[in-house]
């Protein structure tokens, strides 16, 4: 049983690693209704987040070892080296930019594009616009909630759009 235990750790905590960055990212979308309790959550994932990714991938790193020269399946060691490889992905990914802070990070201005020619964005999609001088643009709001602040020039006035 110990052993048998011993040899699914790997991907246990592969698992756990890669459930506790997206779990992050699912509570504190701003596409779906936030709770307290989620955004709450959200944080306290995120200011663990590196932490817990280091220490997975040290535990799967030595798991890996260890259990390598105790098996002969190619199988087996294809699967450790998945885990090792998601480890190291969400460790990275865990370490560089955070996805809660970009999410922040307001957006400059940007590309337009004439409304016929905005095929990304679904025509029962909800937009904010603005509209100065005879002059409008028009913001996707799943864009804006991301980011929550676009600094905006329009008409040659600056502008500051928010959701």
């Amino acid at each position: 049983m110990k052993k048998r235990l011993l040899q699914i750790l790997p991907f246990l905590l592969t698992g756990l690693s890669v459930g506790i960055f997206y779990l992050a990212i699912i509570l504190i979308s701003p596409t779906r209704t936030q709770t307290p309790a989620a955004i709450e959550w959200s944080y306290f994932l995120h200011s663990w987040q590196v932490l817990l990714s280091a220490a997975l991938l040290t535990l799967g790193v030595l798991l890996t070892f260890y259990l390598w020269s105790r098996t002969s399946s190619l199988l087996y060691r294809i699967g450790l080296v998945v885990c090792l490889c998601l480890l190291l992905g969400t460790a990275y990914l865990s370490m560089g930019k955070s996805v809660i802070t970009s999410m922040f990070e307001r957006l400059d201005g940007g590309r337009y594009l004439a409304a016929a020619q905005a095929d990304h964005v679904a025509d029962e999609e909800m937009v904010m616009g603005l509209t100065v001088g005879g002059k409008a643009l028009a913001y996707p709001v799943k864009m804006v909630s991301y980011h929550h602040i676009v600094n905006e020039r329009l008409a040659g006035e600056p502008f500051v759009v928010t959701y």
